[in-house]
């Protein structure tokens, strides 16, 4: 093996090393974003909580 095809290989082995590491890196966040996903709620799934009777405002006379 010449100088030139040990660099060549060099490079090349690198650069599968690194494109595995980013493809890992995207399946790991898809990953998170689907369990994410599957347990959260969005807000705007629930009703408005003051027609259930959830919350309640207080009212103040500013006579007193």
């Amino acid at each position: 093996m010449t100088y030139d095809q040990h660099q060549r290989y060099i490079e090349q082995t690198f650069d599968s090393y690194c494109k595995t590491i980013i493809k890992n890196t995207a399946v790991d966040i898809l990953r998170k974003e689907q369990t994410k996903r599957k347990h959260e709620i969005s807000l705007s799934c629930f009703p408005d909580p003051e027609d259930i009777g959830l919350s309640v405002e207080d009212t103040y006379s500013l006579d007193e």
